[in-house]
């Protein structure tokens, strides 16, 4: 992998007529050479769109350290076959790989549909694929509408990648004919704050969140953990662990989050895992957390815009999801904001999931939602 440089970097725009497209800029960046219509890359290099971008066959991973600077533009994979984005494999090792690192500001990816080819080829990751060592960070950004033959609908997270989304929402992604229709994260590390996980479909296990671990000696198993703060996660739909499954990894909950809702019971939800102690959990025979069955409709309304640059879910009035965290334990270490940026707590205390309620009441309740997590079936 080429060495990030802390005193250089480029940047590299694609424009609106064309002239420098994505696939060249990111083949700028993995080289450090300029292409016929892109400048050089130089370092962690910037690639800034100022149009939309609709992506034909041409699709190169990246190889190096990339921040996508989207400005609220969407890049479109055109229902080609293949992921919308690869962070790949760039210098091999005798015990596996080096993936690059990309952090992606601002923008949509949809219209990704990886198929399979063959067993070097899985058609794993329909919006993005994180390779082993690859390391991803989402910033505002929503990966929606695609779909993987293989696992990850939305995003597939590689044994030792690292993803990390923030104020981000996963929504409508399907893995059509296996695990993990919004996520699927493989023996590696994945953590959301402020996002929503909403209307994911997986023909296999893990219609939200599907997290396994391989089973071997080390280095195989490696960083294989998940962690939920302050979340909902409802509504996703598998044929096992419709909202989450757990293979072999670990998960950090018992953080006020808001799990599943009365249409389903624990068996329906859940796979290798159980609500914390301070979780609300909804389902419609439960015992862990703070069991409070309760409707869909009752915690949240459909999936919209709310303001900011991703669609969240608000908080209807009464949802058990209000003022779930009265100490305001999440919002005071590091998440004061919600998903649109709008400031929290508000009332009396921090709302769970991804939209903080921005009106008070005079009996003192808020009247709309925070974002933290969010796993929602439309």
């Amino acid at each position: 992998m080429l060495a990030p440089s802390q005193t250089q970097a480029a940047e590299i725009f694609v424009d609106a007529g064309g002239t420098c497209t994505l696939a060249e800029a990111i083949t700028s960046a993995n080289t450090d050479t300029a292409t016929s219509d892109c400048p050089a890359g130089s370092g962690h290099d910037t690639i800034i769109l100022e149009t939309d971008v609709i992506l034909d066959d041409a699709r190169p991973s990246i190889i190096t350290s990339v921040t996508i600077e989207g400005q609220g533009h969407t890049i479109d994979g055109n229902g080609g076959d293949g992921y919308v984005l690869k962070i790949s494999r760039g210098i091999l090792e005798e015990d596996g790989c080096i993936g690059g690192d990309l952090t992606l500001n601002n923008a949509t990816i949809t219209g990704g549909k990886h198929r399979f080819v063959d067993l070097a080829s899985p058609g794993n990751g329909g919006g993005i694929t994180n390779a082993c060592f690859g390391t991803v960070t989402l910033n505002n950004t929503t990966v929606s509408g695609n779909s993987a033959d293989g696992y990850g609908g939305g995003i597939f997270n590689a044994p030792r990648a690292t993803l990390t989304l923030n104020n981000c929402t996963v929504s409508g992604n399907t893995a059509l004919s296996n695990d993990g229709g919004g996520i699927y994260s493989d023996n590696g590390a994945a953590t959301l704050n402020n996002s929503t996980i909403s209307g994911n479909t997986a023909a296999g296990d893990g219609g939200g969140i599907c997290g396994v671990t391989i089973k071997g000696p080390p280095p195989s198993i490696h960083n294989n953990e998940i962690l939920l703060n302050s979340s909902i996660v409802s509504g996703n739909t598998a044929s096992l662990g419709n909202e989450l499954y757990l293979g072999l990894s670990d998960i950090s909950v018992d953080n006020y989050n808001l799990f599943a809702h009365s249409d389903e019971s624990d068996a329906d939800a859940f796979y290798g895992f159980t609500p914390g102690s301070s979780d609300v959990n909804a389902t419609s025979d439960g015992t862990s957390g703070i069991h409070i069955p309760t409707a869909l409709s009752a915690i949240i309304d459909p999936l919209a815009d709310n303001g900011g640059s991703t669609l969240t879910h608000a908080l209807v009035p009464g949802s058990p999801a209000i003022d779930l965290d009265p100490n305001n334990v999440e919002c005071s270490t590091g998440l004061a904001t919600d998903q649109r940026g709008e400031p929290r707590p508000v009332g009396a205390g921090c709302d769970a999931g991804s939209y903080e309620v921005n009106m008070v009441s005079s009996n003192g309740n808020a009247f709309l939602p925070t974002l933290y997590f969010l796993l929602l079936r439309n």
